[in-house]
């Protein structure tokens, strides 16, 4: 019941606005005649063809204004003579004016056998002014006694003819016209405008958004809107036929009102298929109809067929409209918005049924004019109302979306980051297992098999020095294992400096020189822990071996590091280890435990191992290991 009061109170303030618009357009559409006019209500009409009055002895027709002339249908131009004879009044005004009401013609006028005035019935584009001419008379134009008018009248569109006369006051008449045009010209011409204007506003918003065809129709409808009150208001027509200009003028409503009708339909998102075709067909039907019978010529078919058959027509698709409109506003999803479209739907409507009326002249008076086209200022405002509603609403649902989003976005990171920091630990822990493991089996396989070597040596009796170096072999391992998973060792260069300080010391109490220059040896990335252990133990193998067998009295080792040409960073480390002992051919010692192990452990790192000796020229041992992806 509410909603049903809803539609209710829209539907009634289309119709009190209405009635508030017709009651204030009755009154400031009417303007006072200037006082003491003089009204030539008779006349005498005379067919004779021509630009030039007839001369004194041609046939004139005496008859009252207004009058129309019969039609010649073998004319494209009709044309008709009028003659007004008058006296002047006594009391006269400073300067005499003269006004003629709606010719609806173009005129040629004489007073007293001078030609006043010429508004164009020789033009190509024949005008017929819709609105009062009015000229002022030079002083001496007008003589005491009886004074001669002669006016001739050209129509294309309408039928020649004249309406009132009035001789009077020019300030005033100057005054009243000034008033007139405001209201018959400049009105319209603004409301022209602006309907035209928010054609274009819609259009743009229909070609920003294609999917809301609704917003196309509407442009379209005030095209056709637009086009209807430009020629319904304009003096000059257009250079086509003289049969089509009033159809055009009815054509223009027809289609607003059918394009309005498509526009409800789109904008509620319910399709009427049936309701469609029929409204098309009425528009091609009723427009084909007005062409023909303004074609046909036959006098009073054009006007009948309008008044009768497709004005109501119009009306009543008008009316569907409104009908279509109050539905929908009784749905809670688009109530004010169709609510609002439905007061203004029913403006029209009943503004339309009073410019009817008065078309069919059963109301108003020759001052009287259509209303329609001031209704533009309410349509404006009622659409602009929507859009700025639409987009309003579209903003406060695109930042809700963002607040949304930006809230989801945040959650996700959060999660992702404490997804993050779980797998982080899990490494951690995998990588401390691994680790642990790793220690295990090196001090399994290393120190705890030397310590074992060392206590069966130690159980067997067998040479202190035997005992003591396999000890010191077991120290040496694990002091290289500490070396190795040393978490402050950000680089390679930490380990070996370690190395090299313990092997310096133990190389110089057997008395032999080691030459190893850090000063010159460059940055070296970091390994991991195992490939680390397995570089120091290549070294501290290579100079064992030049301790057991080299017999040699000074050791040479250099480090190196290769940059990859694109990235700049590390590609390679060079380690060379270099003796001046007795030598060896390393093809009759291929098989040796010593070189075997080199090269399981050069192997494992993925590195290139070359030895370079001859018997009594000393050994070169040069290893090329790969920086791998994760480590630098």
């Amino acid at each position: 019941m509410a909603r049903l009061g809803a539609s209710w109170q829209y539907l009634l303030i289309g119709i009190v606005s209405a009635v508030m618009l017709t009651l204030v357009f009755d009154r400031v559409s009417h303007t006072a005649l200037p006082e003491r006019l003089v009204t030539l209500g008779e006349a005498e009409r005379s067919s004779a063809p021509g630009g030039e009055p007839p001369p004194p002895q041609a046939a004139w027709v005496p008859v009252s204004l207004p009058d129309n002339a019969p039609v010649d249908s073998h004319m494209e131009r009709q044309q008709a003579w009028y003659r007004l004879r008058f006296e002047l009044p006594e009391e006269a005004p400073p300067l005499w004016g003269l006004m003629l009401q709606r010719p609806l013609a173009a005129t040629k006028i004489w007073v007293n056998g001078v030609l006043l005035a010429d508004s164009g019935v020789d033009r190509r584009a024949l005008p017929e002014y819709r609105h009062e001419l009015r000229y002022n008379l030079a002083a001496g134009l007008l003589v005491p006694g009886e004074n001669t008018l002669i006016i001739l009248t050209r129509a294309r569109i309408h039928s020649a003819g004249l309406s009132t006369v009035w001789l009077g006051d020019a300030a005033q008449m100057a005054q009243y016209k000034a008033a007139r045009n405001r209201i018959e010209k400049r009105w319209p011409e603004l409301a022209v405008r602006m309907i035209g204007l928010l054609a274009l506003i819609v259009f743009g918003f229909f070609l920003v958004r294609r999917q809301d065809s609704a917003f196309g129709w509407f442009a379209a409808a005030l095209a056709c809107w637009a086009l209807h009150t430009a020629l319904d208001q304009g003096n000059t027509p257009p250079a086509l036929p003289s049969w089509t200009y009033q159809p055009l003028i009815l054509i223009g409503l027809i289609w607003f009102v059918v394009f309005g009708l498509r526009f409800v339909l789109c904008l509620q998102a319910q399709a009427d298929p049936v309701l469609e075709r029929r409204a098309l067909w009425f528009g091609s039907i009723a427009s084909l109809l007005a062409l023909a019978a303004s074609a046909s010529g036959i006098d009073g078919a054009y006007r009948y067929l309008t008044l009768v058959v497709i004005v109501p027509g119009v009306l009543l698709l008008g009316g569907l409209i409104s009908l279509r409109l109050w539905q929908a506003s009784q749905l809670s999803a688009s109530r004010r918005e169709s609510g609002w479209l439905l007061a203004l739907s029913s403006t029209l409507l009943v503004i339309g049924i009073r410019d009817w009326l008065l078309d069919a002249r059963l109301i108003g008076d020759w001052q009287s004019v259509r209303y329609l086209p001031f209704a533009a200022p309410m349509v404006f405002l009622v659409f602009g109302a929507l859009l700025l509603r639409r987009y309003a609403r579209a903003l406060t649902e695109a930042e809700q979306l963002n607040r949304r989003l930006e809230d989801k976005v945040a959650e996700k990171t959060a999660d992702i980051e404490r997804y993050w920091r779980q797998i982080a630990q899990i490494d951690r822990e995998r990588g401390r297992f691994e680790e642990r493991d790793r220690l295990m089996r090196e001090m399994h396989d290393g120190v705890g098999g030397h310590l074992v070597q060392a206590l069966a040596l130690s159980e067997q009796a067998s040479p202190a020095e035997r005992v003591r170096e396999s000890v010191q072999t077991a120290l040496d391992d694990l002091r290289l294992l500490i070396d190795a998973s040393d978490v402050h060792a950000e680089r390679l260069n930490d380990p070996l400096a370690r190395l090299r300080e313990r092997m310096s010391r133990r190389l110089a109490a057997l008395g032999i020189e080691l030459r190893w220059d850090f000063t010159q040896m460059p940055e070296l990335p970091r390994l991991t822990p195992s490939r680390t252990a397995q570089v120091l133990r290549i070294l501290q193998e290579a100079i064992t071996n030049v301790i057991k067998h080299a017999s040699a009295s000074q050791i040479c080792i250099a480090c190196e590091c290769i940059l990859d040409p694109a990235t700049r960073a590390p590609a390679q480390i060079l380690l060379e280890v270099a003796d001046d002992g007795v030598g060896f051919e390393p093809e009759q010692v291929q098989g040796g435990r010593g070189l075997t192990n080199l090269r399981n452990r050069v192997a494992a790192l993925k590195g290139k191992l070359a030895i370079h000796s001859r018997p009594a020229h000393g050994t070169r041992l040069r290893l090329q290991v790969p920086v791998l992806e994760g480590e630098g």
